[in-house]
């Protein structure tokens, strides 16, 4: 699953159609966030939520996070497109 363009070197692409269940640090090594980062954008609804597998262990859906990620590049590339030039730039 990606919302970028697939012709978009920045796209992320999903290894696989089938969902598949990652560990936090899988989640980290993705997105460059900490643990913290991780769970206090989870608390503002900013990040996907976490899945409970049993009583001590939680996962995350791969998909989403690479949804997550691409959106985050959508946003950016859009922010870019509507900056103003500095003045003397050509």
């Amino acid at each position: 699953m990606h919302l970028l363009n697939s012709d978009s070197p920045t796209a992320i692409n999903a290894a696989s159609q089938t969902p598949r269940f990652i560990r936090r640090s899988e989640v980290q090594k993705l997105t460059g966030l900490g643990a913290s980062s991780i769970y206090q954008l989870q608390r503002e609804g900013d990040f996907p939520q976490s899945v409970q597998l049993s009583e001590r262990r939680v996962a995350w859906i791969e998909s989403e996070v690479v949804a997550w990620i691409n959106k985050r590049i959508a946003n950016r590339i859009a922010a870019n497109d509507e900056v103003i030039p500095a003045q003397g730039a050509e």
